[in-house]
C-alpha cells in the first residue's frame, strides 16, 4: 500500500513567482480555497515563520464551515516550503505534513518554468481518500495556474 501521495505541477512562470503564490496569505487564502469554496482573509491567520501556527476557516458550498489548524515546519525560499495540517483543530497532534518543492525547469524558449512537487504521508489511507487527497491537490494546482496567470 502506498503510504503517501505525490502530485507534481510545473507552471510557465519563475520560481520566485510560484513561490509567492504559494507562501502569501493572499494567495493561499485564493488556492487553498479554489473555485468550490471560500477561504474568508479574516478568518486566516498565515504568517510563514518556523514553528509558528496558522489557522483557517473554509466555508463550503453546502454553508458549512471547516476549521484548519496547521504549522509551519520548513521553509527555505525559494526551493522547499513545508506546513502540516488538520481539518480537526480538537486533535492537533495530529498534523499531516505537506511538502512543497519548487524547482527550476527549462520552459519553451528558454523562458522561466517551475516544477511544483507536493508530497504528503497517507499511512493507513483507503486508495479511496488517497485519490480523493490527489484531486483536492490538483484543484488547488489548477487555482495556482490561474493566479500565477493574473499576477505574472
Amino acid at each position: 500500500m502506498t503510504e503517501q501521495i505525490s502530485v507534481t505541477r510545473a507552471f510557465d512562470a519563475p520560481r520566485e513567482l510560484v513561490w509567492r503564490v504559494v507562501t502569501s496569505r493572499e494567495h493561499f487564502a485564493e488556492w487553498f480555497g479554489t473555485d468550490a469554496v471560500e477561504v474568508p482573509l479574516d478568518t486566516l491567520v498565515w504568517e510563514p515563520s518556523v514553528g509558528a501556527r496558522w489557522t483557517a476557516q473554509m466555508r463550503l458550498p453546502d454553508a458549512s464551515i471547516k476549521h484548519w489548524l496547521g504549522e509551519f515546519v520548513a521553509i527555505e525560499p525559494p526551493e522547499r516550503f513545508v506546513f502540516s495540517l488538520t481539518d480537526n483543530p480538537d486533535e492537533p497532534d495530529v498534523l499531516a505534513p505537506v511538502a512543497i518543492e519548487l524547482a527550476e525547469v527549462e520552459g519553451d524558449e528558454g523562458r522561466p518554468r517551475t516544477r511544483l512537487s507536493l508530497t504528503q504521508p497517507t499511512p493507513g489511507w483507503p486508495e479511496e481518500g488517497r485519490a480523493a487527497l490527489v484531486g483536492g491537490y490538483n484543484s488547488f494546482f489548477d487555482t495556482m495556474a490561474r493566479i500565477i496567470e493574473r499576477v505574472r
